[in-house]
């Protein structure tokens, strides 16, 4: 799948999103749909320069705020997303919370992140 344009982008988004909603993990075709699309969305980004941040995340606090402002959702929505109380978000957010390994894969898997990442920040 290749993304040619930001209609197509946040078409691709909004299928994501509605493979996330519908609960795709442990099913082999919405996984693959989701990393088609979550492979598609970031080369397009990457093409046009949109991952191109010299104020790059430092932490996973950073980083969840990053994908909140990209998604246009609040904390609470975030915790809804990964399926963990509001304060644990509250708390990673500020780095004062480590991650667990369920946190730590939910956030790769529904978000995005890269598990280099996770694993170079938790």
């Amino acid at each position: 799948m290749t993304i040619k344009n930001d209609t197509q982008l946040a078409a691709a988004f909004r299928k994501l999103d509605a493979i996330i909603a519908s609960g795709f993990e442990g099913n082999k075709k919405k996984e693959a749909s989701f990393d088609t699309l979550t492979e598609a969305i970031s080369d397009y980004e990457k093409a046009k320069g949109y991952n191109d941040f010299s104020d790059a995340p430092k932490t996973i606090g950073e980083m969840l705020g990053r994908k909140m402002f990209e998604r246009k959702i609040n904390q609470k929505e975030l915790a809804m997303l990964l399926d963990v109380p509001p304060t644990r978000i509250s708390e990673v957010l500020k780095d004062k919370r480590r991650l667990t390994f369920g946190l730590a894969k939910k956030i790769h898997r529904r978000l995005g992140v890269s598990a280099e990442f996770i694993l170079n920040k938790a």
